[in-house]
Formats: structure tokens, C-alpha cells, sequence
């Protein structure tokens, strides 16, 4: 069953569930499309129209809607929030040293500089500022775990930056070895 508006809009700021339900049901996806024009990380868009759900029952009790205005009201509020997620989870990063390369021979100021610029050539080849994060933290030996905290995402998310950034990985490897 459809969310009716008229109908089913004054049991909703009253705090019916089935209610709430319905409204969720019918306007979850719109409510991820909306994020998503702030936040143009799916993953992240889909946090942000969760935390408006969850945040929902409040919203309507402390800011309620105009009479007739229940979807253009929640528009601006899943927009808001977004924003406030895209404030909130913007790390600074800032590295003490320059990363090195492991396998390079501490010794040997020609390997560490090849290795250097290895990483450098691979960080070039990363798409987004997310990719680079991801990229210098595992390098830094971070786990996915601590990645997804340090860079404020999801655990699944870091999981998929990981690969992702794995495949860069192996294809510059690929091109350095043919």
C-alpha cells in the first residue's frame, strides 16, 4: 500500500509506525537519489539517507512540516544532512614522512628512490582523493578496518577502495614488468 499523503501524513507526525513504514518503504530510494546530488559517493549518499531516517521521528517532532509540504520539507532535510556528512567526514591528512617502499634496501639511496617514485607513479594513476588515501594507508600497513575510520567510510566501502586500488597496483606493476 501506497503512502497517501493527506491521510497518512498526520498519523505520521504523530508517530505511527506503520506509517513511518510505509513513507520508508516508498520514498527510501528517492531519499538515496537525493543524497546523492551532494554526496556522489553511492556508499556514503546511502549513509546519509539512513542517518535522515533514523533521524526522522525527531525531525518531525521538533521541526515539523507545513501542512502539505511533507516532501519538499524532508528534500531539504536528507540535503542537510548530507552536507552535514560531507562536513563531518572530510579528513585532513597529513603524513610525517614520505612513505617508502619496504622492499627497498635502506642502504641504497638508488632503490629507495626508484621505490619512491613507484608509488608516486602509482598514486598518479589513482582516480580520486579517496583512492589516495586508501593507497598511502596501506601502504602505511593500515588495516581495512582503520582505513574506513581514519577516512570516515564505511567498512564495505574501504573494502571496495582497497580492491580497486589493489587492481591499480597490480596493473602498474603489470606495465613495469612487460
Amino acid at each position: 500500500m501506497k503512502f497517501d499523503f493527506q491521510k497518512d501524513t498526520p498519523a505520521l507526525k504523530a508517530g505511527d509506525r506503520a506509517a513511518f513504514n510505509k513513507l520508508m518503504e516508498d520514498y527510501y530510494g528517492w531519499s538515496v537519489v537525493q543524497a546523492r546530488q551532494v554526496i556522489r559517493d553511492s556508499e556514503r549518499a546511502k549513509d546519509a539517507a539512513v542517518t535522515f531516517w533514523e533521524q526522522l521521528p525527531r525531525l518531525l517532532r521538533d521541526q515539523p512540516p507545513a501542512d502539505g509540504a511533507l516532501l519538499p520539507w524532508m528534500e531539504v532535510c536528507i540535503r542537510n544532512t548530507a552536507i552535514d556528512q560531507v562536513r563531518a567526514k572530510q579528513p585532513k591528512v597529513r603524513y610525517e614522512a614520505e612513505p617508502t617502499d619496504v622492499r627497498a634496501d635502506q642502504s641504497d639511496p638508488t632503490l629507495q628512490l626508484s621505490a619512491l617514485q613507484d608509488m608516486e607513479a602509482i598514486a598518479a594513476q589513482l582516480r580520486s582523493a579517496q583512492h589516495k588515501d586508501v593507497f598511502w594507508r596501506l601502504i602505511e600497513g593500515a588495516t581495512p578496518r582503520d582505513i574506513a575510520e581514519e577516512c570516515g567510510l564505511s567498512l564495505k566501502r574501504a573494502q571496495n577502495l582497497i580492491s580497486e586500488v589493489r587492481g591499480i597496483i597490480q596493473q602498474q606493476i603489470g606495465d613495469d614488468n612487460a
